[in-house]
């Protein structure tokens, strides 16, 4: 919250798109982590591959609380959930 829309995002993507990780608007948003949030259905080797979505930065504690927490208490946009996301798993 507070941070230029895609300012981290972009920085993160450029940094770690070389690995592989595949986690952009169309594989790692509200769609791919949603209601499910962040399972091994929809977190797979097809949406984030098992370098950026693993047990340590895709669980119940990054994706299912801190996600569910901001989403229905700021209601933002799933732009603005991408970058938080990709930021706590950054952390990870």
């Amino acid at each position: 919250m507070g941070k230029p829309i895609g300012h981290f995002w972009r920085r993160y993507y450029q940094s770690h798109v070389t690995a592989g990780i595949r986690c952009n608007i169309m594989s790692f948003n509200i769609v791919s982590c949603n209601m499910v949030f962040c399972n091994m259905v929809s977190c797979n080797m097809v949406f984030c591959n098992m370098v950026s979505c693993n047990m340590v930065s895709c669980n119940m504690v990054s994706c299912n609380l801190d996600v569910a927490f901001f989403y229905f208490t700021v209601t933002t946009t799933p732009v603005e959930i991408l970058d938080y996301v990709c930021d706590h798993m950054s952390v990870a």
